[in-house]
């Protein structure tokens, strides 16, 4: 065994435990306490991070920050006014939401996880239109509106499917 590679992980034993803040156990001593497992909140696994609670909340939470720094990546792009919105769109399509639903076919999406990927969605959206939240009280902009404006792009919903 590879003292460096090896993780243990706590599961509680029933849901509503793991939903409650879990105090993970000491690490495992081996070898009369020269070597030790440590345990971990969440750990990788063929692409999935599996936790104690067993949910998609940490591989989506995962999924916006690697989409957010695209983002940031590509925010002079952007944010450049003599490129066709067309282009915007289809490098918005290549690039952030790509990242952000990287292997969204083999998670089990709540609502809740939804509703985290479509703030994202229309966030980035209302960030290439150049929409600001003052813009958005002011002339009181829908999220129906910016995906109209943004070339008709679909809801978050409709690219999960």
């Amino acid at each position: 065994m590879t003292k460096s590679k090896t993780e243990a992980m706590f599961f509680p034993t029933s849901l509503q435990e793991a939903e409650n803040t879990i105090e993970i156990p000491k690490d495992i001593l081996l070898n009369n306490e020269t070597n030790r497992i440590p345990f971990t909140k969440a750990f990788h696994y063929l692409g999935a991070i599996i936790t104690p609670d067993l949910n998609e909340n940490a591989k989506t939470e995962t999924r916006i920050k690697r989409a957010s720094s695209q983002m940031g990546i590509l925010r002079h792009f952007f944010s450049a006014k003599d490129i066709d919105l067309r282009v915007k769109f289809w490098v918005y399509i290549a690039g952030p939401l790509n990242c952000l639903l990287w292997g969204c076919k083999s998670w089990n999406v709540t609502e809740k996880n939804k509703q985290k990927l479509r703030a994202f969605h229309h966030s980035a959206l209302r960030r290439i239109l150049g929409i600001t939240w003052e813009k958005v009280r002011e002339k009181k902009i829908t999220n129906e509106e910016v995906r109209r404006r943004f070339l008709q792009i679909p809801e978050i919903d409709a690219f999960l499917i």
